[in-house]
């Protein structure tokens, strides 16, 4: 894993005072009512369709509920009142209009916040928000998904949740299902919460004509074994809603268990929901390696039972990961099991969008995270060109699927369509038909747009000669956003600086004039030969020199023409990243990177280097790459076996800065390109591991990490005590960064060296290096009690399939074995260590259907440290 060490990590948020002037400076534009909302009808066959034309009905948006428990306390870090909750919500609906995002998921804890013990509704700030919301949302021509209840206990300080007495409060989650007095005041609530008038519209939730579908409930605990009392429940929850006179279409959950379909489809609802987070959850890092191979298919909704239902995918996400190129590849697999609506989870408040210190393991926001946005914004285009049911396979045939593409290796989601190109990542792709083009949304740079800046920007065509072009800050993440949030450290951080920029498109030539649109921004220039100087801001590229501005016209789809919401860039120190290897190779040339965040270049930067335990310094200039970027090359005399120390400098306006700011250097080592290279240490390696999650209550490592001999060793047990029948129980640790920091590439000659033991009654043990692109080479360990010494080479492992971890959530065994890439494992076939990315190992079992014995001990494999050698 490439080390990212930054001079400064906990840079301090602006007071709030000044934070939310610098939010509130918008356009100050007021978008009139939308008149463009359609409502719905289901055919015969389960599809929703559009009652004025009879099309389809395809929306990607985001869950977004500023009013209620978590995101309800998040912009209350940085708010001071309603006013400035309402400004909050007016912005991140700005920003959903500007990213053709048209659905949001509304899920209220009002059965907690805005309730009483009978569920009576009570008026309350929370459901003045989400009034708020549902109107201002409508304005924009954004539909919702309302989930009423949401049965978990809102994600605040447990001091704040228990004072709270809506009706959960006073019934556990498992019997909301079986107890009347509970299914009686859900009832209740639900009849009340349709009935309820609007005040910013006048109109009852029930009649609300951006309200599409109802989903009773969020994730409830079912009890699929009692067919009558399940159908029993959902059609009270149902009928609760009808009885209003609500014509929504409803739905209820199928992710809880599975087996609740046939109910579902016995009862009075018409649609099923689900979710996916094939990432899983939780990993506390941004987490590294390939994930497109676990979205290929999604399975659930394949069961013939709901065949003809709607379905909705009320949450989805990469959870922990920041990489832009999951989204498409999600959307595509969604489509090929004919999901219509699709909502990710969870969207960051612009105001709250520096820190990620909303839920932890999600990370996405149009400015801070733009090439994440541009993923979810390509995602949108997937679920409206592409077919429902058509399949693409699986990865890595599947990379290119209609107009789309989707690359790990270039950390790249892309959309290359007639109109359309959009890109997450500097794309080497050029429009199909460039003459056609209406839109490019991009970060990074293309054939179209060459720009060394770190911030989302998007282009408009208005004529055949004008553009709109709506560009923002650039955002440099300086600490990694799942590492523990807080709500005064910043993790991304918004830069405002001029850069060059490049556009070659059809109607504006080589020379055309730049004029500023939004409020506040009197900038002006002319572009020679396609390229110009650009900051943040809305502008009219335009080929005449005379544009009437006054003739402009005010909207642009659902966003106002001039209309540019961006918080200010903060003023801040300058900042030195350095990224570091964990190893070097000694004789050879090595380029050291390092960025340097601040409003402007530095002057001079400097990498210092010296060997430990020596006072003598090394000095090379770094020279600019690109954007942030510098790089210098260290001349292979200088890199000798043992240790070395790196620090960098910079000069900027008569001011150092210094990486470390203490004077201190950062140690690492370099090695003999035929040294003993570690690839798993049980001692030093926890945040590299993933493991099999046992089940949705145990979800805990099972494993134990023990000193033996002198190294630290790690047990692995097979949880039989909680299933007699479980199969599998794996380790997943990503390896590929060591072998590509030792520039191995062929498995020649290279031996896999560890010692093992097991438990008595243990099971099968297999080791398995798994490729990018899924394959599995793997070998049998005939282990015993006493510890053996185990000498592998790479070119006996044989291929298999492998096991995707992290484990996805929710659902377990249909998401979790990766078989051989198509085209692998022929005779010729072997390792490619250049694309070995992780090594698992496992401790399995064949199961006997008839023979469930219970154990009263876990059995075990232990491995010590595994070491890569030339045999």
């Amino acid at each position: 894993m490439r080390r990212f060490l930054s001079a400064a990590r906990n840079w301090n948020l602006p007071s709030k005072p000044l934070l939310l002037l610098a939010l509130a400076a918008t356009s100050g534009i007021c978008l009139a009512q939308a008149d463009h909302i359609r409502s719905v009808r289901l055919d015969d066959q389960g599809v929703v369709r559009w009652t004025d034309d009879n099309s389809e009905v395809r929306l990607l948006g985001t869950n977004y509920s500023p009013m209620s428990a978590h995101d309800y306390m998040t912009v209350g870090f940085y708010a001071k009142d309603t006013e400035d909750r309402h400004k909050a919500i007016d912005q991140d609906l700005a920003h959903f209009a500007r990213m053709g995002w048209h659905i949001i998921r509304l899920a209220t804890w009002g059965d907690w916040e805005s309730s009483d013990e009978q569920g009576n509704l009570i008026q309350n700030d929370h459901v003045d928000l989400m009034d708020y919301l549902i109107a201002k949302g409508r304005e924009r021509g954004i539909y919702f998904l309302l989930t009423p209840m949401h049965t978990y206990r809102p994600s605040i300080p447990k001091e704040q949740t228990d004072k709270l007495r809506g009706f959960e409060h006073f019934y556990k989650k498992d019997e909301l299902g079986t107890n009347p007095k509970a299914i009686a005041a859900q009832v209740n609530f639900l009849q009340q919460t349709m009935n309820h008038i609007n005040p910013y519209t006048h109109v009852a939730l029930k009649d609300e004509p951006s309200i599409l579908f109802v989903e009773l409930i969020n994730e409830p605990i079912d009890h699929a074994e009692d067919f009558k009392g399940s159908v029993a429940y959902i059609n009270a929850l149902a009928d609760a809603v009808l009885s209003t006179g609500c014509k929504k279409l409803l739905f209820f959950n199928l992710m809880q268990d599975e087996a609740i379909a046939p109910a579902i489809a016995a009862s009075h609802v018409q649609g099923v929901t689900a979710a996916w987070y094939p990432t899983s959850l939780l990993y506390g890092v941004n987490m590294p390696g390939n994930y497109l191979r676990t979205v290929d298919h999604y399975n659930p909704l394949k069961n013939p039972i709901i065949s003809k239902m709607p379905r909705i995918v009320y949450e989805f996400d990469t959870a922990s990961l920041v990489e832009p190129y999951m989204y498409p590849a999600m959307a595509r697999a969604y489509r090929e099991v004919g999901v219509q609506s699709m909502t990710m989870f969870t969207y960051d408040a612009v105001i709250a969008g520096a820190t990620n210190v909303g839920w932890a393991t999600h990370n996405l926001n149009m400015i801070y995270t733009p090439g994440k946005a541009v993923s979810a914004i390509i995602a949108a285009q997937v679920l409206e060109r592409t077919p429902r049911g058509t399949s693409y396979g699986n990865y890595p045939a599947n990379k290119n699927f209609g107009p789309f593409r989707v690359s790990y290796e270039e950390d790249l989601s892309e959309m290359n369509a007639d109109d359309k190109f959009m890109y997450s990542n500097t794309t080497r792709s050029t429009p199909v038909k460039p003459a056609a083009l209406k839109q490019i949304v991009g970060h990074g740079s293309s054939s179209t747009v060459t720009y060394p800046g770190q911030g989302i920007y998007f282009l408009d065509k208005i004529s055949a000669d004008e553009w709109r072009l709506e560009i923002y800050p650039d955002s440099v993440m300086v600490s990694d956003p799942f590492v523990h949030p807080a709500i005064d450290q910043i993790k991304w951080r918004l830069v405002n600086r001029p850069w060059p920029i490049a556009v070659s498109l059809p109607g504006l030539g080589k020379s055309f004039t730049i004029q500023a649109l939004n409020e506040g921004n009197t900038y002006k220039t002319e572009a020679h030969d396609k390229s110009f100087t650009i900051r943040p801001g809305v502008y009219l590229l335009s080929r005449s020199k005379n544009v009437n501005l006054a003739a402009l016209p005010e909207k642009l789809g659902d966003i106002g023409f001039r209309e540019y919401v961006c918080p200010e860039a903060p003023s801040l120190p300058p900042q030195i990243l350095l990224k570091t290897q964990s190893q070097y190779l000694s004789g050879q040339d090595t380029r050291i990177t390092a960025q340097f965040v601040a409003p402007s270049s530095a002057s001079n930067i400097t990498l210092k280097i010296r060997q430990s335990g020596t006072q003598q310094i090394s000095s090379y200039p770094m020279s600019s790459s690109g954007g942030y970027d510098y790089s210098a090359t260290v001349p292979a005399s200088t890199l000798t076996p043992g240790s070395i120390e790196f620090a960098v400098e910079a000069s900027l306006d008569g001011a150092t800065t210094r990486f470390p700011a203490d004077g201190g250097f950062v140690k690492d080592e370099v090695v003999q390109s035929h040294d003993a290279l570690t690839l798993f240490d049980p001692a030093t390696d926890r945040q590299r591991m993933s493991f099999t999650r046992v089940s949705d209550s145990v979800r805990e490592p099972q494993m134990t990490i023990a000193s033996s001999n002198g190294d630290d060793s790690l047990k692995l047990r097979l949880p039989l005590k909680s299933d007699p029948a479980f199969e599998d129980y794996s380790l997943s640790a990503i390896i590929n960064d060591r072998i590509v920091d030792r520039h191995y590439s062929d498995s020649a000659g290279k031996v896999l060296s560890f010692r093992a033991r097991a438990s008595a009654n243990h099971k099968q043990a297999w080791l398995t290096l798994v490729e990018i692109d899924g394959t599995g080479w793997t070998t049998n360990l005939d282990l015993t009690t006493e510890w053996q010494q185990f000498n592998i080479p790479l070119d006996q492992l044989t291929v298999s399939r492998s096991v995707k971890l992290p484990h996805g959530y929710p659902g377990m065994w249909w998401l979790y074995w990766c078989d051989p890439a198509e085209g692998r494992g022929t005779p010729e076939d072997k390792v490619r260590l250049a694309n070995v990315e992780r090594l698992q190992l496992s401790h399995r079992q064949k199961v006997d259907p008839a023979n469930h014995t219970e154990t009263q001990d876990d059995p075990w494999i232990e491995i010590s440290p595994i070491k890569l050698v030339a045999q």
